[in-house]
């Protein structure tokens, strides 16, 4: 052979090495594919070039791709291996890639058909008659002869393409198989097609010729063999004569000529082949006058290395490119991944991550550190600090409109209550001062600035609730449920507000029901029925609240898991593992609930608050004032006075509404003591220390600590990888180290 250059053998040096990584299975390499019809010649042409004898009575040869590689090295050798089809399955890759023959001195004939029928057998190529359907195969056989004297030159042979079938040896399924195989090699942009076609055969009949065409319209990568010109009837070589000459059918790499040996002569040396073929080109006419570089097997190796030498150097920048192009994104897909998690040191550290991970958001989340956190930043919904304490301000809200049964009296409503029970028209004097003094605004209720709501104060009115209505209904739930939790949260119900008009009969109702033989007074244990019944729906307005807590925390801790675990599988095996615990802390806090309200509720009123004792004080104060307000006059020097005898003619209430009175405004009085107490009480130690920013809430419990515990099955069935992940896995760091091989051979 002809040397193509130092360059350009560098680079073939190159491409074989590539080639024998298996990285032309991941990228298109530069090399020389033959294709033709069968019994267009091609086997000869491949004999040819190689000088390899290969077995042509058996025909195993073209039943799977063989690709020959020539390279120069010190120590001659031949070596003989498979290399598997892309779609392989382990078992075949693994018994296909063990099988090697090496250190071989020469490929005899018998050697070589030896050998190719251990390959047949290795490939399980049979025949339909010997009871297998598998007569080509996909996998390639790879021949590598290297030597001193060798130049570097690669071909590939895939077997010919055929439109009929053979009984008892071919079927349909194999002539679409080997179609699509050629098709295959011939669609590698990076392929050099020699296209075999008989001097014997009409040329537009061609299907190869066509389609190479198709695959290459430029031409730039199509190079066109003529076999058999000897067996061409005299007279009808012009058509052989146009290729050749350019004439006709031009192919921008142009045309070749090569006569095959006869039947008689396949036992022919390569020399005696050699001499036969220059005595033909040389005294036989037409083919005599034609250009001597286009006749014969030796210019055509000489006219392949100097193709395949042009095409490698304009293809390898491509190929450099491609390769660190793939491993970059096989790279990135690894990485897409997440840690390797087969063991279980693997396994607790990929977990350990999320935890750190999702721990960090809550963090962020807490403090109300939203600007940290990415997730934070674009799902408002998520800021579990925010959403917690305004759900907290609406159920403070609600308490205070909502919370009670009746709407306690205001002091107008009070005085009437007097007035109609009195006897004289003087009470209907204070009456009419009293109601004209607080139209015009005169008389404060110190009482109702500490609560810091009014009646007429819409800022103080929660945003759920119908401010036109005094008893408008309102839902106690305002979060949707998870599917997890519906069977901890409580139900949504309504609750309503009965008007103030009916405190009265309600409360003179109790006490005609539990009054004894005391004498102007009560039975203490009044205030505690009256309580429970006033303070009735604060059960169901505590625990729709914390429900809504919990419902937050759980979206909030779902959201962030979705954040934090790219893996549906792990992330769902993450709150299976977590629902357990997280349940009991969702279940404590509505027990926690339950008790405070039992505390209230059920417990013996009581409290230390002094705001208690002031507001009753005051309220009575009030009442007496209002009483005497109209028989008040202003004196010049000691400013409004009432006169003794105007006290004294005052007449009092009956026993029985004075004591209705007097319940009223100690049930008013302790009932806003115990409602503001109950609500921080609800917020501090279940919404805030048990759900949200405790030591010990559902937010902390995903955390390193808890993967630590996880047993090995544990962390097996969360974070194991399953057999599709493995192979996932194990392919992408095969094909990395591949391309990691290919990128240090191409520099």
């Amino acid at each position: 052979m002809v040397s193509c250059g130092v360059v350009g053998s560098s680079l073939l040096d190159k491409i074989d090495r590539l080639f024998e990584c298996n990285v032309g299975e991941l990228v298109s390499l530069p090399q020389i594919v033959v294709v033709g019809d069968q019994s267009s010649g091609k086997s000869s042409v491949l004999e040819g070039l190689t000088g390899l004898p290969f077995p042509r009575e058996s025909g195993l040869c073209t039943r799977f791709a063989t690709q020959i590689t020539f390279r120069r090295s010190k120590a001659p050798g031949i070596s003989v291996s498979i290399i598997p089809a892309k779609n392989s399955n382990l078992e075949d890759k693994v018994k296909l890639h063990g099988w090697k023959k090496s250190d071989l001195d020469s490929l005899n004939p018998t050697t070589f058909a030896n050998i190719m029928a251990e390959v047949v057998q290795k490939m399980g190529i049979g025949c339909p008659e010997e009871g297998t359907s598998k007569t080509f195969s996909n996998n390639v056989l790879r021949l590598e002869i290297a030597g001193p004297d060798q130049e570097h030159f690669s071909v590939i042979d895939v077997p010919g393409i055929f439109k009929r079938t053979t009984s008892g040896l071919t079927t349909k399924d194999d002539m679409a198989m080997v179609d699509g195989m050629v098709n295959e090699y011939m669609s590698n942009p990076r392929s050099v097609m020699l296209i075999v076609v008989p001097c014997n055969v009409d040329i537009a009949t061609q299907e190869i010729l066509e389609r190479a065409e198709d695959l290459d319209p430029e031409g730039i990568r199509t190079f066109g063999i003529l076999t058999k010109p000897d067996l061409m009837d005299k007279g009808s070589e012009d058509s052989a004569i146009s290729l050749v000459e350019g004439k006709t059918h031009q192919l921008r790499l142009g045309w070749h000529i090569l006569r095959n040996p006869g039947q008689s002569e396949l036992s022919c040396s390569p020399k005696e082949r050699l001499d036969l073929e220059k005595n033909f080109f040389s005294h036989e006419h037409p083919w005599s006058t034609l250009d001597e570089g286009k006749l014969g097997i030796e210019p055509l190796r000489d006219r392949l290395q100097e193709i395949l030498g042009d095409h490698v150097r304009r293809e390898f920048p491509k190929v450099k490119a491609e390769i660190s192009q793939m491993l970059k994104q096989a790279e990135r897909t690894l990485k897409s991944l997440g840690l390797k998690r087969q063991s279980q040191t693997e396994q607790c550290q990929y977990l350990m991550d999320m935890a750190l991970a999702f721990q960090n958001v809550v963090s962020h989340a807490v403090h109300s550190d939203y600007s940290r956190s990415n997730i934070l930043t674009a799902n408002k919904k998520l800021r579990i600090a925010t959403e917690a304490v305004n759900r907290g301000q609406k159920f403070a809200d609600a308490m205070e409109r909502y919370g009670q049964t009746y709407d306690f009296m205001s002091y107008a409503e009070t005085l009437n209550k007097m007035e109609v029970n009195s006897e004289t028209n003087y009470t209907d004097g204070i009456r009419e001062e009293g109601e004209r003094e607080e139209e015009e605004g005169v008389v404060e209720d110190d009482v109702e600035e500490e609560e810091g709501i009014t009646d007429d104060d819409p800022d103080s009115i929660p945003d759920f609730a119908d401010a036109g209505s005094v008893t408008a209904d309102i839902d106690i739930r305002m979060e949707d449920d998870h599917i997890d939790i519906q069977d901890v949260v409580h139900k949504n119900t309504r609750v309503s507000l009965r008007n103030s008009e009916e405190i009265f009969l309600w409360l003179k109702k109790e006490y005609r029901e539990s009054r004894g033989f005391e004498l102007g007074t009560f039975d203490a244990s009044l205030l505690s029925v009256t309580m429970k019944q006033q303070a009735a729906k604060w059960r169901d307005l505590a625990l729709g609240y914390i429900s809504d807590i919990i419902s937050l925390v759980h979206s909030f801790i779902l959201g962030v898991l979705d954040y934090v675990t790219p893996n549906d599988r792990v992330r769902e095996g993450i709150r299976t593992y977590l629902l357990d615990e997280i349940t009991k802390m969702y279940q404590h806090a509505m027990s926690q609930t339950e008790f405070l309200v039992s505390v209230e509720l059920d417990g013996t009123p009581a409290t230390y608050n002094r705001y208690f004792n002031e507001t009753l004080e005051k309220l009575r104060q009030r009442r007496l004032r209002l009483r005497l307000q109209n028989c008040a006059f202003t004196h010049q020097k000691l400013g409004e006075v009432v006169r003794l005898n105007d006290i004294i003619q005052r007449h009092s209430l009956s026993s029985e509404d004075h004591a209705v009175l007097e319940i009223h405004d100690i049930l008013s009085s302790y009932y806003t003591v115990a409602r503001k107490r109950f609500v921080d009480c609800v917020r501090m130690q279940v919404a805030d220390t048990l759900l949200v920013t405790g030591s010990q809430t559902p937010l902390t419990l995903f955390s390193a600590r808890f993967v630590t515990n996880m047993t090995r099955e544990a962390l097996e069935d969360v974070a194991g990888e399953d057999a599709i992940m493995k192979r996932r896995r194990d392919d992408l760091e095969k094909k990395i180290a591949r391309l990691h091989e290919g990128k240090r051979i191409v520099g």
